[in-house]
């Protein structure tokens, strides 16, 4: 091919045509391809945010259980405790009540009146209540401990 004849230069032309549509026909392609691709990763995104909208929906039901149970295991506790404390003061109540018997047995009823008054005290108010019943555990069965002795001193207003 002469470049400088007219024969060689209407060969390069139909070279460059020819050459020009291969390159445009293959950047169709790769257009093509490069759509197709951004559709694909598009359409991914979209699975993915909705697998994600469906894993926080599922930690929402999750956390929402989980504060359900610990609010249960709270009011548990609160009614486990108030049952302790309902024991405790029925506890009291029957050993001073036992202890009133004791007195009334042995003769003691001065000591007798003062445990009914500390009864219908414990009956009344729960902080004496557990100071009773620490006093009985502490004393035991020692009718003749000082502390009972302060105790039947006690006057109730």
């Amino acid at each position: 091919m002469e470049p400088l004849t007219l024969r060689g230069r209407m060969q390069m032309a139909a070279l460059r045509k020819q050459r020009s549509k291969s390159k445009t026909k293959h950047r169709r392609n790769g257009m093509k391809t490069m759509q197709e691709s951004f559709k694909r990763l598009k359409m991914e995104m979209e699975e993915i945010s909705e697998e994600q909208k469906n894993i926080r929906e599922g930690q929402r039901q999750v956390k929402e259980k989980f504060e359900a149970i610990e609010s249960e295991c709270e009011e548990l506790k609160r009614e486990t405790r108030l049952i302790i404390q309902q024991s405790a003061r029925t506890q009291v109540k029957l050993a001073l009540m036992f202890r009133i018997l004791k007195a009334r047995e042995a003769g003691d009823f001065n000591i007798a009146a003062h445990f009914t008054e500390i009864l219908r005290l414990v009956s009344q108010c729960w902080f004496v209540l557990a100071f009773f019943s620490w006093l009985l555990i502490y004393v035991g069965d020692d009718w003749k401990h000082p502390g009972i002795h302060a105790i039947t001193q006690l006057t109730v207003y």
